[in-house]
């Protein structure tokens, strides 16, 4: 076949010449690679389906409240979505983290609490004994049966068959082991994998809340179906409407009404798909500049090559070759060393993901997050992709010049710039503009970046950090009851403030710039909400009394309470002055009443500065903490005031606060300092990605300078030789090589300016208010590259420079 000639002809034109392969390769396999690699995790997080059969049949079933997704539900609710649709068999199931074994053996891992149904919805059969049936979650508190994955099976006990029927403890409570899950299958959700399945019956024991399953508003339930027979999603949403219908007409005293919305289900959960997608995009982005970077380089490349061969192209075309051939040949040329490209790309990529993803990330960004970047079809396809559109971003040009040959000019040696005269000039002119501009646009883009990431550090979050530290502490975690919980609470406390070096120390539920959110609805009496309920949904947390004084928020009016007197008919609760100015006239709200619905009312002890509670440098936001005395949380952080370094002093209690309870085992350790820095997490990584990015697309940009730069001294040889025979100085020549150069950056420079201001756009979160163009990092950015540009063009001005003119002439 003819396209096989071709290629092999391609192949031995490229082996007779192996320094030039061997370099366009390297070049292509770092512009693929790095856009593959980037793609490996694109794929990972946001396309991989669900390892279930026909996972394009699965869906995910959110539960709304007014213009808001909620993500869960209560289990009244699904047993009610369930009963009444036809169209999608719905499971459902949620997620916790549990001490799993027994004594020593214990380890903290990740238990999915699925309904008998779960497995039986995603078609899944098991490795070994069965998986969780519909008679394993009737009665709560009855089924003490699991399912294991086979990695656990294999890590945990070896292989051994003998597993099935063992006993496994989890948060204390032994289950029976009564299935292995099929290999590869860790959950619905890729980023979080599952090593235990328990039934949802159990939810007590393995996630305990104090709460029953039966109650209605309680949403902490995620919902996972697959459509049955031809139905199609939109019966199902029609079907969930009318569910969510019935319900809010059985029970109407909870608005906003309910609803159902039913999504194609992914392997990622949709709340951290949303959280990784803008910062997948911008990467994903710097790497497809990088690759225009690569074929911009390789196409000026490829038009001096084109100029080297001019005889022997029309040597075949004066033997019958027709230019339509010739073309041909040259794009095969052009693939073959793309394929090849590529291939080293996927070994590279390979590597590069591997390192990446033993980056540990922060668990308040994505808890515990995992990455599968294996190779996959979509994988390879895209693969092949990016070979094909590289061999013809830096082919298709030269390849139709190659057609456009004039053998007779060429063959009587008059020709030495038909191919490569000035139109190649040009082109070989814009293939350095676009290197240029994108290199440009990656490096401000960095330095942005550098900037945004220097003033967030600077900014004032309203509250001093540089002594402050904080641990986590889950006491349902450790299984001990609600009842017990104030008598521990208050001991572990005690512990702490005992500690040397300890100013002060207050327990939270929720941490400031910690990422996590509660919000609860309150009413405020006398204030009116357009939908005429009065319901406010405000951000809350559960606080000790020295919570404002351990972290340093000052109190503008008022005091916190008096954890002995706490009055049970009207607590006392804390507000920030923005819930003060929104809610109450001159933001006079000490003394004031607040509903908490569904609890009862409380009072306005307190009004607290505004401080950075979400991100340094947001926009104030109501904020209302309640007494933690009152009912002191089973999962908190508490706050670590010290006179000296907060790191040395909670490396000290996390050694020793076991030795006094060993439930109190402490994890998230860390300084104030360091937890601030978490937010800024993904602006490090993209300053990285960036400044990485922009400094090869630099290098590739030199280069690509120096070869025009010594190609158009080449060409102008005999034109240099007789200005220089007219009296023109050698001086002349340098200035009037550079200011070509100059002239080109300048113009790049332009251009990639305009695209870092567009790039900024897509950086307004991660520049802690810094405007999307930021001239300062523009200019210096494109000093750094026009001085590069001189270096580069420094050495062919100085040959032209010394050229001889009789022997120019004479050439």
């Amino acid at each position: 076949m003819i396209w096989l000639r071709d290629i092999r002809e391609a192949v031995r034109v490229l082996i007779r010449q192996p320094w030039f392969s061997l370099a366009a390769i390297l070049v292509l396999a770092l512009g693929i690679g790095v856009n593959l690699t980037v793609f490996s995790f694109v794929n990972s997080l946001l396309l991989a389906p669900i390892s279930a059969p026909d996972p394009d049949r699965l869906v995910r079933v959110h539960g709304t409240s007014g213009d808001n997704l909620t993500d869960t539900v209560s289990y009244p609710n699904y047993l009610d979505a369930e009963a009444r649709t036809r169209s999608v068999d719905l499971a459902a199931h949620v997620q916790a983290i549990a001490r799993v074994g027994a004594g020593d053996t214990a380890e903290t891992r990740a238990v999915e609490l699925v309904t008998g149904n779960y497995f039986r919805v995603l078609g899944l059969s098991p490795s070994a004994g069965r998986l969780l049936e519909d008679r394993d979650d009737v009665s709560e508190g009855a089924h003490a049966v699991v399912v294991v994955s086979r990695q656990f099976w294999r890590t945990r006990f070896g292989g051994d068959p003998a597993a099935l029927g063992r006993s496994l403890e989890i948060n204390g409570t032994p289950f029976q082991i009564v299935g292995i899950a099929p290999d590869g299958f860790r959950g619905t959700f890729s980023g979080h994998a599952v090593d235990v399945w328990a039934p949802l019956s159990m939810q007590q024991q393995v996630r305990p809340r104090g709460q029953t399953r039966q109650n209605r508003n309680w949403g902490w339930l995620r919902m996972i179906g697959r459509l049955q027979g031809n139905a199609t999603l939109n019966q199902a949403h029609a079907e969930l409407a009318e569910a969510a219908a019935d319900i809010n007409r059985r029970f109407p005293s909870s608005p906003p009404p309910l609803g159902f919305a039913a999504v194609p289900a992914s392997a990622l959960a949709d709340a951290d798909r949303e959280s990784v997608r803008p910062f997948l995009a911008l990467v994903f982005g710097f790497t497809v500049l990088l690759f225009v970077v690569t074929c911009a380089n390789l196409a000026g490349v490829m038009q001096a090559r084109l100029l080297s061969r001019t005889r022997e192209l029309a040597i075949r075309q004066s033997l019958g070759a027709s230019r339509g051939r010739l073309a041909v040949a040259w794009l095969t040329e052009a693939f073959v060393l793309s394929l090849a490209g590529a291939m080293a790309g996927v070994l590279l990529s390979r590597v590069m993901a591997t390192l990446i993803a033993q980056v540990s990330l922060p668990t308040q960004l994505l808890g515990d997050a995992t990455f599968d970047t294996s190779l996959d079809w979509r994988v390879w396809t895209y693969a092949l992709g990016t070979a094909i559109v590289a061999s013809v971003l830096f082919g298709l040009s030269p390849a139709f010049r190659a057609g456009r040959t004039a053998p007779l000019e060429v063959l009587k040696d008059e020709g030495s710039t038909v191919s490569g005269g000035r139109r190649g000039l040009r082109l070989r002119r814009a293939a350095v503009f676009v290197q240029v501009a994108v290199s440009v646009a990656l490096v401000a883009t960095a330095g942005l970046l550098a900037a945004g990431l220097a003033r967030a550090q600077r900014l004032d979050p309203g509250y001093p950090t540089s002594s402050v530290g904080l641990m986590s502490f889950s006491l349902q975690r450790q299984s001990i009851p609600a009842a017990a919980r104030p008598e521990a609470t208050s001991r572990l406390l005690e512990r702490i403030r005992t500690e040397p070096g300890v100013v002060s120390a207050e327990l939270a539920m929720s941490v400031p710039l910690g990422l996590g959110s509660d919000r609860m609805r309150f009413r405020v009496p006398g204030f009116v909400t357009p939908d005429g309920t009065g319901n406010l949904s405000i951000e809350f947390n559960v606080v000790g009394s020295r919570y404002f004084a351990t972290l340093g928020t000052p109190f503008v009016a008022g005091r916190a309470w008096d954890p002995g007197a706490l009055a049970p008919d009207a607590p006392p609760v804390v507000i920030n002055e923005a819930m003060a100015r929104r809610y109450w006239k001159d933001g006079q709200a000490v003394g004031q009443p607040v509903e908490i619905v569904g609890r009862g009312m409380a009072r306005v002890s307190g009004i607290v500065r505004d401080s950075a509670y979400r991100a340094v440098g947001e926009t104030p936001f109501p904020i209302i903490y309640l007494p933690a005395e009152a009912e002191p949380p089973g999962s908190f952080a508490v706050l670590v005031r010290t006179t000296g370094d907060p790191a040395t002093i909670l490396a000290r209690l996390e050694r020793g606060l076991p030795a006094l309870d060993p439930r109190f085992a402490p994890f998230d350790v860390m300084t104030f300092d360091a937890l601030r820095g978490v937010p800024l997490f993904p602006a490090r990584m993209l300053l990285v990605a960036a400044g990485m990015f922009g400094a090869l697309a630099l290098l590739l940009t030199g280069i690509g300078l120096y070869g025009v730069v010594s190609m158009s001294v080449a060409q102008r040889t005999r034109e240099i030789g007789l200005r220089m025979a007219l009296g023109a100085r050698p001086g002349v020549v340098v200035r009037g090589i550079a200011r070509e150069v100059a002239t080109v950056v300048a113009l790049g420079a332009t251009a990639g300016a305009v695209g870092a201001a567009y790039l900024g756009r897509g950086l307004e979160t991660w520049l802690a208010g810094l405007p999307a163009f930021h001239p300062v990092v523009a200019a210096l950015t494109a000093l750094i590259l026009l001085m590069l540009a001189l270096a580069a063009a420094w050495i062919p001005a100085r040959r032209a420079a010394r050229v001889d003119p009789v022997g120019a002439l004479r050439g």
